[in-house]
């Protein structure tokens, strides 16, 4: 039983540090740049605090869908304001990985509060979840099907640079 539940922490934190390092970076900004070089940072390290991070990650996008002048002043503030809803997440994550380490460091681990823990995160992860994909459609409904088609071909090819090797 504590193994399974320490596995589920496990999983659960990975999939809360990918939710919330792809949210902090813009989503789809920093997954169309084909690099997952951008997700680490800001997730570790907190880039997407930076101005200047958020307007590479979206001229990336931009550049990579070939966006007309009219795309770019529909999207960045799509973009601007979704990097602003989702500031706090990277805050909360890095707040909830402190609190799961202490709690999977004392001598007696209180189950009860682990399970709290997690509980909360997957409200957290799911809350991202849906703010990621309505951005996701936003981005869309700018997008001609061409470049959907094109941006969903470098997610694709990033997916399998990056899936596991067996």
């Amino acid at each position: 039983m504590k193994a399974r539940l320490i596995s589920g922490v496990r999983k659960q934190a990975v999939v809360l540090a990918f939710v919330a390092g792809a949210a902090t970076a813009l989503g789809i900004g920093a997954v169309a740049s084909g690099s997952m070089a951008g997700l680490h940072g800001v997730a570790m390290h907190g880039e997407a605090d930076s101005a200047g991070h958020i307007d590479r990650l979206m001229n990336r996008l931009f550049t990579l869908v070939d966006a007309s002048d009219m795309q770019k002043s529909q999207l960045e503030p799509i973009l601007r304001q979704a990097a602003i809803e989702l500031k706090p997440v990277r805050e909360q994550f890095h707040g909830a990985h402190q609190q799961l380490l202490t709690l999977l460091s004392q001598d007696n681990i209180d189950r009860t509060a682990v399970e709290a823990l997690r509980q909360q995160q997957v409200q957290s992860v799911d809350q991202t979840s849906k703010r990621l994909l309505q951005l996701a459609v936003q981005i869309s409904d700018v997008l001609t099907p061409a470049q959907r088609q094109k941006l969903a071909a470098n997610i694709q090819k990033m997916h399998e640079h990056h899936a596991p090797r067996s």
